[in-house]
């Protein structure tokens, strides 16, 4: 367990599964600064991948959540990256692909933005 990141999960049925940890890892490096200044800690940073591209995730009635639109993508591609909040920082899943191919990442801008906002 890192100081204020607890623990870094990747989805397991999907391929690149370390290229998907290291993004992890380095978009919680970048944002570590700010957290340690503001003392916010994580439990849990996790890739998400809803399989219904317009879906911003699922929840439980008990789970208190805070869902966003990231950034968009250049013109030419309408997906959206998306983040989800459980429990004000507890979790934080950040989904790491696109909609239309989950052998591919989203541009790293984008999930950094996304972690920023979450």
């Amino acid at each position: 367990m890192t100081d204020l990141i607890g623990e870094f999960n990747v989805l397991k049925k999907m391929d690149r599964q370390d290229e998907a940890t290291a993004l992890l890892r380095k978009i919680a490096s970048q944002v570590k600064p700010i957290m340690k200044k503001r003392g916010w800690k994580v439990t849990i940073l996790q890739e998400f991948f809803p399989t219904n591209p317009t879906l911003l995730g699922m929840c439980t009635p008990s789970q208190t959540l805070t869902l966003r639109h990231a950034d968009l993508l250049p013109s030419n591609d309408h997906s959206i990256s998306l983040g989800l909040n459980v429990n004000h920082g507890y979790k934080i899943c950040i989904r790491l692909r696109p909609h239309y191919d989950s052998k591919m990442f989203l541009p790293y801008e984008s999930l950094l933005g996304t972690m920023l906002h979450e």
